[in-house]
């Protein structure tokens, strides 16, 4: 119908003003920061251009939601202020009609945040961590700049003279697992590549000297020497805003096939600990019930046994990697799903507060976007920190949604 495309072309018109303003709004600042790390070290132009390319899908795949949300609110605004809706009515075309190509619109705007996050996120973070890498290998001295010394997140590198990939005269400051410091120093260092990992850079030190003092023996320490050490070196860890390649910057098949062996390997201990718990309580029930318990030989096996099964009972075998990978897997969902859900929330709110003009439809939009960030964030740490299951937490923002929405379109629909 002529009067649904109308609408329609007025919502998608009004979506890519909003899409702009998200996205300059609340995610520009993340592309300015990537380009100051990476232009600060003189990089070549196109590289430069190229990492911010793939750096776009994930702010993507956020901005739709919040887009979808304004989108609506200002499009259905103008249409219910300037009495179009109205008028559409008394042509005896219901809100139901109306309503239909905005939901349409909705489910489109859902697949394409999907796709962003699913889709265009993990080629992206694969895309940044090869150019990235190829920048590096290239031209070391963007990150290993000859006589300097370089501090990054965990550890700081003090380099001699840079040639081509070889560095002669390294000296590297970290921490080992014992959260001891230790330095390794090195005639000369070569900066690989490494295939089997997309995010790391390899150090080859050649000549290696290694010192580890003892920060419980004051004047105590171990030295050790190599003829060959290799120091792998996070990419992220060189340039903090770059997309790590990890449970979020995944496909939701595959991070799906890694949470189910994960699940497997955590049920497995669940079950081996209910079936421990059940053999101490049979052993109890046992002592308990032979009337042994007076000897004390016996006695003290009970006192062990019962020892044993409070300690087993007070294990926790929460997975904080499988819960951190199932919030990653459903927020994969639930995000774009709120372009969606914002559909039956903004269309009711646009038509019914007509009467407070753009400017107020525009502070309204803008309210429940920030409210609608802050349960997010709210329900990630329901998920992460109060073990809250994920497949509920995180989809709990897009639930109140519905709910606020509920009221409003049976009150528009009556």
């Amino acid at each position: 119908m002529r009067i649904q495309r109308y609408f329609a072309r007025e919502i998608l018109l009004a979506f890519a003003v909003s899409f702009l303003v998200f996205f300059f709004l609340f995610f520009l600042n993340q592309i300015l920061l990537l380009a100051e790390e990476v232009l600060k070290r003189r990089a070549p132009a196109p590289q430069v251009a190229l990492l911010i390319l793939a750096s776009l899908p994930s702010i993507l795949a956020l901005t739709a939601p919040f887009a979808s949300l304004l989108g609506i609110l200002l499009a259905v605004g103008r249409l219910a202020g300037d009495k179009e809706v109205l008028a559409a009515q008394a042509a005896g075309i219901p809100h139901r009609r109306l309503f239909l190509p905005v939901v349409l619109l909705g489910l489109v705007f859902s697949f394409a945040s999907y796709l962003a996050n699913d889709v265009l996120l993990p080629q992206g973070a694969v895309t940044f961590n090869r150019v990235y890498r190829e920048l590096i290998l290239s031209t070391p001295e963007l990150e290993l700049g000859s006589y300097s010394v370089t501090f990054y997140k965990n550890f700081f590198i003090v380099t001699g003279k840079v040639e081509g990939r070889t560095v002669h005269g390294i000296s590297l400051l970290d921490k080992t697992d014992r959260d001891d410091q230790q330095l390794i120093t090195a005639k000369t260092a070569l900066l690989m590549d490494n295939p089997s990992f997309p995010g790391v850079l390899t150090l080859r030190f050649e000549d290696v000297v290694g010192i580890v003092p003892d920060s419980r023996r004051l004047g105590s320490y171990q030295y050790y020497t190599a003829d060959r050490l290799d120091y792998n070196i996070v990419l992220r860890d060189l340039v903090p805003s770059a997309p790590s390649v990890g449970p979020k910057e995944m496909r939701s098949f595959d991070l799906a096939q890694q949470i189910a062996v994960k699940q497997a390997e955590v049920d497995r201990a669940q079950a081996e600990l209910a079936g421990s718990i059940l053999q101490e309580r049979g052993r109890l029930k046992t002592l308990w019930w032979s009337g042994a318990l007076d000897e004390p030989g016996k006695l003290a096996l009970a006192r062990d046994s019962a020892t044993r099964l409070t300690d087993l009972r007070s294990r926790d075998l929460t997975d904080r990697v499988l819960s951190s990978w199932k919030t990653e897997y459903y927020q994969k969902f639930s995000i774009p799903l709120a372009c969606l859900c914002f559909v039956f929330l903004a269309y009711p709110l646009a038509v019914l507060l007509q009467r407070r003009g753009l400017t107020g439809i525009i502070g309204l939009g803008l309210l429940t976007a920030v409210l609608y960030w802050a349960s997010l964030l709210l329900a990630r740490t329901l998920a992460l920190e109060w073990n809250w299951a994920p497949e509920l937490a995180l989809f709990l923002p897009n639930l109140l949604i519905l709910g606020a929405s509920v009221p409003l379109l049976a009150r528009l629909l009556r």
